[in-house]
């Protein structure tokens, strides 16, 4: 059985949402949508086709990346968009065009402090390479490969809030997975990667070390127990009352043993 990376970061968020949730694939909703719309502007080939040098062009290139997303994210996402309604569909749009002006600020105010750095971190290489290891037990597809230090490794994009210091756990476990993952495909050791928090313009570089590696793994092997069944012993966390599975979490009364 293998996993996916993507699991491992939704384990570390909650392990009982792998237990009761359906469809890892897409969720109609607003949250959901606009993720994905933010995502495909850092993705997008016209937000690097100029030097940053001050704010009006990036202000520039944002907007001209917003576009061409808006252009083509419905054939990019033929099946998704089947399924979402038209006018959540244009409300999502407006609010990632609003937000745009605030994003620029967040990018350009990490230029003046990093410089050049902060567009070596986000201008990939490559987008959305497919990785896998039999002997891992491992598979996914990372946002991102950048060149850093003339090698090549893994960035992952999050649009959500980012913390005060560093990376969230849960980002950087699944960013490690990924730089596992691109070791098994470059046949050498690989100890950085970047989570790019998009909306705050705060791509940041990450040393990934042997815990980070053992808890790929010990969280890997979790996984598939659940997936074979297990129901993981329920804990209260702050978001739980927003949790689209919360009324199942409250009720599901386990019948296997439990190993956590």
């Amino acid at each position: 059985m293998d996993i996916n990376v993507s699991d491992i970061r939704t384990y570390l968020v909650c392990p009982r949402i792998l237990y009761f949730r359906e469809d890892n694939e897409w969720k109609d909703n607003d949250k959901f949508l606009k993720h994905t719309f933010l995502r495909e502007i850092s993705l997008e080939e016209a937000l690097y086709e100029r030097e940053w040098e001050d704010k009006s062009i990036l202000n520039k290139l944002l907007l001209r990346s917003f576009s061409s997303v808006e252009g083509k994210i419905e054939d990019i996402y033929r099946e998704e968009f089947e399924r979402i309604d038209r006018s959540l569909f244009s409300s999502v749009k407006e609010e990632v065009k609003n937000e745009l002006s605030e994003i620029s600020e967040g990018i350009w105010c990490a230029v003046e402090k990093f410089g050049g750095e902060v567009r070596a971190l986000m201008e990939p290489e490559e987008i959305e390479r497919k990785l896998y290891s039999d002997r891992l037990g491992l598979f996914g597809r990372v946002d991102k490969i950048i060149s850093n230090d003339e090698n090549y490794i893994p960035s992952i994009i999050k649009t959500g809030r980012r913390p005060d210091f560093g990376v969230w756990k849960e980002d950087r476990i699944q960013l490690a997975a990924y730089v596992m993952l691109l070791e098994e495909c470059a046949g050498k050791t690989i100890n950085r990667g970047v989570v790019e928090y998009f909306c705050s313009g705060k791509p940041v570089l990450v040393e990934i070390n042997r815990y980070d590696r053992r808890l790929v793994l010990d969280v890997r092997n979790k996984i598939k127990k659940i997936y074979r069944g297990s129901l993981p012993e329920r804990e209260e966390k702050v978001f739980c009352k927003y949790c689209e599975y919360r009324e199942e979490c409250e009720v599901k009364r386990s019948l296997f043993s439990k190993f956590f």
